[in-house]
């Protein structure tokens, strides 16, 4: 049995960070009933695509999950969803704030409460619910939402324009954050004596802000600045940064000070440098001390380098690797963090344990749905 086995979920959302949440909570034994517009999720239709005319994306993120399609402009359509809502345990949407009102033709999004008191809720927008209206009503999506936080100055932008980032930051967390908050709530439901639904407000500009928590407290306290490249973990440490060696790049994570001083010594540091004051040294200081790890890293490769530091002594240094180099880690597969689909190709799982929480939990074999496959299944019940 897995443990959310029984759990309804009516899932409204598209995209990314609604199906993550979705997905995990799919993986975890809920039945997870993606419900569709007539054109269906737009990310069906992201290249590459699988044989079944579906996008690789789309089967990454919707494995295991059933589909209907529904109208919800039309009466019939809003009919079935509130049937529908009568058994489920949770919806989940992500579209802009007031819009899912005025699709169901509600005055506020408590009266599906009243349908079902013990329904959850889980709404992700860019801005929240409680958004001033002109943030309300514009489109947002994951860099948007990292790029009104802040995130892309933390950087020290005057070596490089900023590009976006190679992971979807916002998505991520907001899914990851979403799913949480519903475990939480069922969890109150099922426990708790007279414990009804409630409504999850999930804001993508909020999970960016909470992403630069550390550099946007320390500015709460002190008022310096911590855009540029200033914040400590953004490059300003010379104990904690990206170096470039004879034919690659190392990540040196040497951020205590026992860690330092291996690091220093190990790479031929003079010994007056192998304490806390050089590791948080600034200034000129650090440009110095910056561009002598530099030229001390020169002289091996990455590899050679990470198998010193980081597998003989110890220390949090490791070697930069291409994506492709790292799916050949045999750690994946035992970790279980790729499912097999069966039909040539396979997709990357979302971070789980499937090794011991989730370890009777099949991960093969199970194909994203196709546009209202299940409509007969489901809303010849209703």
């Amino acid at each position: 049995m897995t443990q959310l086995q029984g759990i309804r979920v009516l899932d409204l959302s598209r995209l990314y960070p609604g199906p993550l949440a979705s997905l995990m909570l799919s993986d975890m034994g809920a039945e997870v009933i993606k419900v569709e517009d007539l054109s269906g999720d737009g990310m069906r239709h992201f290249p590459p695509f699988a044989k079944d005319g579906n996008s690789i994306s789309f089967h990454a993120m919707n494995r295991g999950k059933k589909s209907i399609t529904l109208d919800l402009k039309s009466k019939n359509g809003r009919d079935q969803l509130f049937s529908l809502i009568k058994d489920a345990d949770v919806l989940i949407e992500s579209f802009r704030p007031l819009v899912l009102e005025k699709l169901l033709q509600v005055k506020n999004i408590e009266e599906l409460l009243q349908i079902n008191p013990k329904l959850v809720v889980a709404r992700i927008s860019a801005f929240g619910q409680s958004a001033p209206s002109d943030l309300k009503n514009i489109p947002a999506h994951d860099m948007n939402s990292l790029a009104r936080a802040g995130v892309f100055h933390i950087n020290n932008l005057s070596k490089h324009a900023p590009s976006p980032m190679p992971i979807q930051a916002a998505d991520l967390l907001s899914g990851y954050t979403c799913c949480m908050q519903i475990c939480a709530a069922l969890f109150a439901i099922k426990n708790k004596n007279n414990t009804n639904g409630t409504v999850i407000d999930v804001s993508m500009y909020d999970v960016s802000l909470a992403s630069i928590m550390m550099p946007l407290s320390k500015y709460l306290y002190n008022k310096e600045a911590i855009s540029g490249g200033r914040d400590a973990l953004s490059g300003s440490l010379c104990c904690y940064d990206i170096y470039k060696t004879k034919d690659g790049f190392l990540s040196v994570a040497c951020l205590e000070v026992h860690f330092w001083r291996g690091f220093a010594k190990a790479i031929g540091l003079h010994e007056s440098l192998h304490g806390p004051k050089a590791m948080f040294c600034t200034g000129e200081d650090k440009n110095k001390l910056q561009k002598l790890i530099q030229e001390k890293l020169m002289n091996k490769s990455a590899h050679e380098w990470e198998k010193l530091l980081a597998f003989e002594l110890k220390l949090p240094v490791l070697e930069l690797r291409a994506p492709e180099t790292a799916l050949e880690d045999p750690m994946i597969k035992s970790r279980r963090m790729i499912s097999d689909m069966g039909d040539g190709f396979s997709v990357f799982n979302p971070g789980l344990d499937y090794t011991s929480f989730l370890s009777s939990k099949e991960l093969d074999s199970q194909h994203a749905p196709a546009l209202g496959e299940h409509n007969n299944q489901i809303l010849s019940r209703l």
